[in-house]
């Protein structure tokens, strides 16, 4: 059985670090903005070790890659709307 804690966006602005073990140890957190909940807050179970990759990237296979810029148009947008 899973249990489930509501908590206001203040509580999880407060007390985050208890609500991340809280969901770590299995419970369901629930945040809620003014008595309405808006989302969930659950741990992330990955069986297993983390991937590897097979083939470790060089240096060269970032040539001619500028990696401050965005990959994708529509993420700078967001972000953009975001500082707005």
């Amino acid at each position: 059985m899973i249990m489930v804690m509501q908590a206001s966006v203040a509580q999880a602005k407060s007390q985050l670090a208890d609500l991340l073990r809280r969901a770590e140890r299995g419970e369901e957190v629930v945040i809620a903005r003014h008595g309405q909940p808006v989302a969930r807050l659950v741990a992330i179970h990955r069986p297993g070790p983390p991937p590897v990759s097979a083939s470790p990237l060089r240096a060269k296979d970032y040539a001619g890659i500028d990696l401050d810029e965005p990959a994708f148009a529509s993420w700078q947008k967001a972000e953009d709307a975001r500082l707005d």
